[in-house]
């Protein structure tokens, strides 16, 4: 998470995403998404969360916010690929499928690399059937039940 100081104000705006060359969505001090001028921010050093929370610096709403658009924004690079994928002729899914680089393939590529491990991960969980998916969830729940992590 990246906090820019308010060179005005000198309040704590969580940064969300850089929009153009001179602008930015931040999540205000009162919870507000807002697009500003980075001209009037300055970058401020990171701090465990913790810290920043008991020194009243940022509020658990936005950290909450925060969360949500973050999770928002990952469900959307996801869908962009699943929605390439499913555009493509079959011929083109099998060779996507064994990680052929082809011209044909430099849009969902291209998009593709720009997800996380994680996203990737969901991405293909997509395309399990049923029974994958179950399989899936009983290796997860073993692996957990073995290191003491199950939840009743």
């Amino acid at each position: 998470m990246e906090l820019y100081k308010n060179i005005n104000s000198e309040k704590l705006f969580i940064h969300l995403e850089t929009t153009n060359d001179n602008e930015a969505l931040f999540i205000t001090p009162e919870n507000e998404i807002k697009q500003l001028r980075l001209e009037f921010f300055e970058y401020w050093m990171d701090e465990d969360i913790s810290s920043l929370l008991s020194q009243n610096l940022v509020t658990e709403s936005q950290l909450l916010k925060y969360d949500k658009h973050k999770a928002g924004q990952s469900d959307r690079r996801i869908e962009d690929v699943v929605s390439l994928y499913n555009n493509l002729s079959l011929k083109l899914q099998i060779k996507f499928d064994k990680e052929e680089r082809i011209p044909e393939l430099k849009e969902i590529w291209a998009s593709f690399e720009r997800l996380s491990k994680y996203e990737i991960t969901m991405f293909y969980l997509r395309f399990l059937s049923e029974e994958q998916l179950s399989e899936v969830s009983n290796k997860a729940t073993e692996l957990l039940n073995n290191r003491g992590l199950n939840n009743p």
